[in-house]
């Protein structure tokens, strides 16, 4: 049985890292594809609410620029140190984010002050159990001009959780990534924030997920930017709506060790 369990986890994962096995080039300049990026990690950490407290997770994720827009996707495979308390000691998790560039659709920038484009965003979400994990989001995408920064994009969405029916709530969320560097050492900070709007019967909940990584390979005297080792802080309060309190506390505060593997 416990073989069956990490089986069927592992499956959505062995699925995707199929996909990114698709033979799509690294950077294709003017192409249809114009980068793609694939990275697998490993993460071991403790302090979780709602879930088991100590967790491992492997997942792996991909982003992908288009000639007419980007495609961000991950998957997680949970590993539990105990009985979640439905009789499972591990899970699964995916989204699934496509966006369409106005500026490239249109061959028309979309500039205004900081603002670089503007995207139709959406995304998917999915988990082992679908009565109360899938979700659909549709709205607006920015990505801005930030000094020091690779990247910086805001998504503002209208959110329905399908369990629930209703397009009932909203949600912004915003990603980054800044390196730098002490002395010949490379690092880098990244990670999103998602803030979900009460509907329905869901409270408010704000998930805070920053990363800080050293960049390994280039430590090592090997290529740039393709191993990391660093820690992920995850904080979480009404972690997946539910109303944190003295009976059942959902506020999260965790940090996980973090080794990571671009391809």
């Amino acid at each position: 049985m416990a073989g069956r369990a990490v089986a069927t986890t592992l499956l959505p994962v062995l699925f995707m890292s199929g996909l990114a096995g698709v033979p799509l080039p690294a950077r294709s300049g003017d192409g249809v594809v114009q980068f793609v990026d694939t990275s697998v990690s490993l993460l071991h950490g403790s302090g979780f609410k709602v879930e088991p407290k100590t967790q491992t997770t492997f997942t792996i994720e991909q982003v992908s620029g288009w000639s007419f827009g980007d495609l961000y996707w991950f998957v997680d495979s949970l590993h539990y140190s105990r009985d979640d308390g439905a009789g499972h000691r591990s899970s699964w998790y995916g989204e699934f984010s496509p966006r369409l560039s106005l500026g490239k659709l249109t061959g028309h920038p979309w500039r205004a002050g900081p603002v670089e484009d503007v995207l139709i965003a959406a995304t998917y979400e999915l988990g082992r159990d679908r009565r109360t994990t899938e979700s659909g989001l549709l709205g607006v995408g920015f990505d801005l001009d930030a000094a020091g920064f690779d990247y910086l994009q805001v998504n503002v969405y209208a959110r329905k959780d399908f369990h629930r029916g209703d397009w009932d709530t909203w949600q912004l969320t915003v990603t980054g990534a800044r390196p730098f560097t002490v002395g010949r050492q490379r690092f880098m900070i990244d990670g999103f924030f998602d803030y979900v709007a009460p509907g329905g019967p869901h409270s408010w909940n704000l998930h805070v997920v920053p990363q800080l990584k050293w960049d390994l390979g280039h430590a090592l005297g090997h290529a740039d930017g393709k191993l990391w080792l660093g820690v992920e802080v995850d904080l979480w309060w009404n972690k997946f709506g539910i109303p944190d309190s003295r009976g059942f506390p959902t506020d999260q505060r965790t940090a996980s060790l973090l080794l990571r593997q671009h391809f």
